[in-house]
This record gives structure tokens, sequence and C-alpha cells, in this order.
């Protein structure tokens, strides 16, 4: 079995404890729960999507490790005040978590640790795939440029060129005029990658999103 960065399949008590969470969540592989049996291949399926199932449950499990290890910790002793409702909430907490105020208070600060440090290494994430987008967006948009700035040259030129023989686009033949137009979607599919009708149905498409409800 191939484990992860954290995950030791030769461990059994985290092997149990990774197919005993994946169960918990409903996860399954090819329709049979999770089990020490398919849990390899689950792990190499969800590795191929970069899967973000990956990342919750190394934080879950972490945090088991840290709730483990503050079991055998050394305690220090805290004073503080607390209103009289907020005690009784407390109480009405702790026991239906069935644990003591103590262990629960260092719960709830470790899970809202916890899903502080998920949030900063998803929005982290999400701002790295954005600036990448951004990137592949300049470089698509300088291609375009590069490219205009060819065909306006070029149109330039024939312009000229036509004036110097006094010819118009009003003179152009049927057969010229049909050459003129397999010429432009060519040269608009070369420029945008797409055909003259997916072009102006895309940018249909973004008009009507941009467009006020």
């Amino acid at each position: 079995m191939a484990g992860s960065d954290w995950l030791n399949m030769k461990e059994i008590d985290q092997l149990k404890w990774a197919t005993k969470h994946l169960r918990t969540k409903g996860e399954t592989h090819e329709g049979a729960p999770i089990s020490a049996t398919n849990f390899d291949a689950w792990l190499s399926q969800e590795r191929t999507k970069d899967s973000a199932l990956l990342l919750t449950m190394k934080l879950a499990w972490t945090q088991a490790q840290r709730r483990k290890a503050d079991k055998n910790a050394k305690k220090k002793a805290c004073s503080f005040v607390l209103s009289e409702q907020a005690k009784q909430k407390l109480n009405k907490l702790a026991k239906q978590n069935k644990s003591s105020i103590t262990n629960f208070l260092e719960s709830l600060l470790s899970d809202e640790y916890e899903q502080a440090a998920q949030q900063k290494t998803v929005a982290k994430n999400a701002a790295k795939r954005a600036a990448e987008k951004e990137q592949q967006l300049k470089k698509r948009l300088d291609s375009l440029y590069l490219a205009l700035q060819k065909c306006v040259t070029e149109l330039t030129q024939r312009i000229v060129m036509m004036e110097a023989v006094e010819l118009s686009i009003d003179s152009l033949s049927e057969e010229q005029k049909s050459q003129s137009e397999a010429l432009y979607a060519k040269t608009l599919k070369k420029v945008t990658g797409k055909s003259p009708t997916a072009f102006l149905n895309e940018q249909l498409s973004r008009s009507m999103e941009r467009a006020p409800n």
C-alpha cells in the first residue's frame, strides 16, 4: 500500500482511524463502504483528483492526534469570569458532548483553530489558482493583441495596394466576396481559436451575463 506524507499505511491504528473517518463521512469506493481492503484503491483515486477531502482528512487526523496529546499533556490552571447564563450554556454543551467542561473547552478551541487553518489553506489555494488563471488570460490577450496588430498591418497594406491600382471593395466579384468570407472565417479561427458562429455565441452569452436583471 502507498501511504502519504502524513499517512503511514503500516500503522494499523491510523488505518483503522482513516477507514472509520471515511465511513462516517459516507465515502465509498465503487459502491462499497471504505475498508482496509479497498482503502488503497480509494486513496490512489483521490490523489489523481487532487481531492480536497484528503486535506480535510489530514487536518482531522492532526486534530485527533492533538487531542490525544492534550490528554497526556500537563495542565495549567486558568482563571476567568463567566456570566451565569454563559456558564449554564457551557455546562449544557459539555453534557451534550459527554465531556467535562475543561475537555470541552479544549476541544472547542482545537476545532476552531483547525478550522481557521483549513480556511486559510483553502483561501491560499484559491488565490494561487486565481493568479495562475490571470497569467493564462494575460498570455492569451498578449497573443491576441499581436495577432490583431498583424491583421491590421496586412489590412492597411492591402488597402494601399488596392488604391494604387484604383480598386475598391465595391468592385469585388461574387467569387472574390466568397473567398473573402472564407479567409475571414479562417483568420478569426486562427486568432480566437473559434469559428465565427461559436465566437459570436460566446460574446452574446457574455453580454447576457453582464446585462442587469
